[in-house]
C-alpha cells in the first residue's frame, strides 16, 4: 500500500473513531435524560394516584350526602304541610 493510501486510511479511521465517540456521547446523554425523566415522573405518578384516591372518597361522600337529601325530601313529602296561616287559624279557633 502506498504512503498516500495509508495516510488516507488512517484519516478515515480517525474520523470513524471520532464519529463513534460522538455517537457514544449522544447515547449516554439520551440515557441520562431518560433516567432524569423517570425520576421526575415518580412524584407525578404519586400525585396522580393520591388525586384518584381522593376523587373516589369525594364521590362516595357526595353520594352519601345526596342519599341523605333524598331521604329527607321523601320524609318531608309524606308529612302533611302546615303553613303559618293554618297554624294561626288553629290557634284562633
Amino acid at each position: 500500500m502506498g504512503r498516500r493510501r495509508r495516510s488516507c486510511a488512517i484519516r478515515g479511521g480517525r474520523r470513524a473513531a471520532g464519529g463513534a465517540g460522538e455517537v457514544t456521547q449522544t447515547i449516554t446523554g439520551v440515557a441520562g435524560t431518560a433516567q432524569d425523566t423517570g425520576v421526575a415522573a415518580q412524584p407525578m405518578l404519586a400525585t396522580a394516584s393520591d388525586l384518584s384516591r381522593h376523587s373516589h372518597l369525594l364521590d362516595r361522600e357526595v353520594a352519601r350526602f345526596l342519599s341523605g337529601v333524598r331521604a329527607a325530601e321523601g320524609r318531608r313529602q309524606r308529612r302533611p304541610r302546615t303553613t303559618a296561616m293554618a297554624a294561626v287559624r288553629k290557634e284562633g279557633a
